[in-house]
């Protein structure tokens, strides 16, 4: 079908758009049988040349699916501690997570807090929320220990956070006050009440 500019009809193009199926079009549309990878059918296929603008039915919801570029994380108290120098109702204070990229489905991020930074980690997003988990090097008290955060936000839009939880392993040290052993590879966990995040 012939047609004009962004999102013109010609079959052949890698583009399924208007009026093109994967009936007419199957060789840009995909068949029926495949189950997708044509503007219309609900998921931005990036390889396919679908963006925001040529594609919007299906790229402009992807777009609203995505991390804010910064962001404060507050963990909230501890719930749950198995680290002896820790007790449930502690806080620890606030993150700022910065999202270097990030694609419809997954996303890089770094950590700065006050209590060891900056962390790196990978993370990933869904339609039912988004998750990361970040590790980082801490020094404190004399004692050196990995720290992993793992969190689970709530969905994109409406931004929201929700569980986090921390594991800690020693390095190097003495860390009988915090982890509970000064053995390297020893550890201990941390879980928080719903975060919150804010912009």
């Amino acid at each position: 079908t012939p047609g004009s500019g962004a999102g013109s009809e010609i079959c052949g193009d890698a583009l399924c758009n208007g009026s093109e199926s994967p009936t007419n079009c199957p060789s840009d549309c995909g068949s029926v049988a495949g189950g997708g990878g044509y503007c219309g059918d609900g998921s931005c296929q990036a390889a396919r040349g679908e963006t925001s603008t040529i594609c919007p039915t299906d790229c402009s919801s992807q777009q609203s699916n995505l991390l804010p570029s910064t962001f404060t994380l507050t963990r909230g108290n501890v719930t749950v501690s198995s680290c002896p120098g820790i007790s449930v109702g502690a806080s620890v204070g606030d993150s700022t997570v910065t999202v270097s990229s990030q694609t419809a489905s997954s996303f890089s991020a770094s950590l700065s807090n006050s209590t060891g930074g900056p962390a790196a980690g990978t993370g990933t997003i869904a339609s039912g929320g988004w998750g990361i988990g970040a590790t980082r090097e801490v020094t404190t008290a004399g004692c050196t220990f990995n720290s992993v955060d793992s969190m689970a936000g709530g969905t994109i839009s409406p931004f929201g956070c929700g569980a986090i939880s921390r594991a800690m392993t020693v390095v190097s040290g003495t860390c009988v006050a915090i982890i509970g052993s000064n053995s390297v590879g020893a550890n201990c966990s941390l879980s928080f009440g719903n975060a919150t995040c804010s912009q």
